[in-house]
């Protein structure tokens, strides 16, 4: 254990996205970390789903969520492994349902069984 706090997997964080290319997601927004525990207690990279607030349309590869009693989706398309610096200030976590529902819109990004 290295004693340092380090982000745990369904935690939600402001991250710094830019810069971004085309269509990747811009700018500093919430994010959802996907990774596993172990890679982001030893690993200087975090995998991320990013979260937007424009719920107009929720695709099968988008959860909605509730983030301090504002809408929004996170967009498990667009998982993003980053480096830790990225992440700002901890917002909370998400509900183990949100969680379920995630690990499901990943399985379809992915083409897992």
């Amino acid at each position: 254990m290295t004693g340092k706090k380090h982000p745990k997997r369904g935690e939600i964080y402001w991250v710094e996205f830019d810069p971004s290319v085309g269509k990747e997601t811009k700018k500093t927004r919430p994010g959802l970390i996907v990774s596993n525990d172990i890679g982001n207690e030893f690993s200087d990279i975090v995998m991320i789903a990013p979260i937007t607030s424009k719920v107009d349309r929720v695709y099968p590869v988008e959860v909605k969520v509730l983030i301090d009693g504002k809408q929004g989706k996170i967009m498990l398309n667009q998982c993003k492994a980053i480096d830790k610096s990225r992440l700002k200030s901890k917002i909370g976590r998400v509900d183990l349902d949100t969680m379920k529902q995630a690990d499901e819109s990943i399985k379809i990004v992915f083409a897992l069984s």
